[in-house]
């Protein structure tokens, strides 16, 4: 009797260990980008033109995975307008693989059969990281500066160690280990202005993996078709 008790104690203990393994958060990014306006030319001795947006994206992180959540509605390009509104044809959900250093799309059609598809491709590396020595303190947590370049130019970055996760919000200029907190470069800024240790909905993360396997390339097209079958949603 003692042995059962003692075995049943036992798991008991295990499930909470096992529970209190695993790693959850939730960090908002605040995002500014600036985007040259296309048809149209700077006149000579002028400032060349641009479009800054604004937008902030959440990103949610389970153990060794980590989902974005997009702008909800499609962004700019679904605005409602008055007496219209817009519904997207398809579900999609972007994962990084935080392990495997890969990123994983997840893509839905909303049709009568809700066919799903997912891709899975290899993260760019930086061409180039070096440590700048600097720290300093952001949201509480230790920070390390370094000066990283990809194809796109030269970034400066701040990133911690203390999370235990190794992610950047930009790919491309992810660190051997660490989260990237804040991102200055070509047109672009990331700055995290919130980070909570809890994951509302764990359950975006069954998602992933699901469905046939496709190239990148295959998946878009799908979600390029799916999107020139747009209407306006039917008012009750």
């Amino acid at each position: 009797m003692k042995k059962i008790k003692l075995l049943i104690l036992l798991c008991f203990v295990t499930s909470i260990t096992f529970a209190q393994q695993t790693k959850l958060a939730t960090i908002r990014y605040d995002i500014v980008r600036e985007t040259g306006i296309p048809g149209r030319k700077a006149a000579e001795g002028t400032e060349k033109l641009s479009n800054t947006i604004t937008e902030d994206r959440f990103v949610y992180f389970k153990d060794t995975l980590a989902y974005y959540e997009r702008t909800k509605g499609g962004g700019k390009m679904f605005k409602n307008q008055p007496g219209v509104k817009f519904k997207l044809p398809f579900e999609e959900y972007t994962f990084t693989d935080m392990k495997n250093h890969k990123e994983i799309i997840s893509l839905t059609v909303l049709n009568e059969s809700n066919e799903m598809y997912y891709s899975v491709e290899a993260l760019p590396r930086p061409k180039s990281w070096k440590d700048t020595g600097k720290t300093q303190k952001m949201l509480g947590l230790k920070c390390y500066n370094a000066k990283v370049v990809n194809e796109m130019g030269e970034y400066d970055i701040w990133y911690t160690k203390e999370l235990d996760f190794n992610f950047s919000p930009l790919p491309g200029i992810q660190p051997a280990k660490g989260l990237v907190l804040k991102i200055e470069g070509p047109q672009v800024y990331y700055n995290a202005r919130i980070i909570e240790k809890k994951l509302d909905n764990p359950g975006v993360f069954n998602k992933i993996y699901k469905g046939e396997q496709v190239t990148k390339e295959d998946l878009l097209k799908v979600r390029s078709h799916s999107s020139g079958k747009l209407r306006p949603a039917k008012s009750k």
